[in-house]
């Protein structure tokens, strides 16, 4: 397995494996039922840290696929104001 992405937040966590889930792509979050979060807020060495590992033969399929959510979501978000 490669390691394909770290989510930023629990919801993008759940979109992406619906994403991966639809296209049957085979994929293990690495800490996904490991809450140290609750214990201990800041990360300590990653350790909380969850983490996309997609198999290895459909790899480029699903960096296709986080490539087009990624592109979707940055062109949606709002641009950042500058303060001059």
């Amino acid at each position: 397995m490669k390691e394909l992405y770290s989510p930023r937040n629990e919801v993008e966590l759940a979109v992406l494996k619906s994403l991966l889930d639809s296209e049957e792509i085979g994929y293990f979050v690495r800490n996904d039922d490991f809450g140290l979060t609750e214990v201990l807020p800041l990360p300590i060495f990653n350790s909380n840290q969850k983490t996309i590992l997609v198999d290895n033969d459909q790899f480029d399929e699903a960096k296709e696929i986080l490539d087009d959510y990624l592109s979707k979501i940055e062109a949606e978000s709002p641009p950042e104001e500058d303060d001059e």
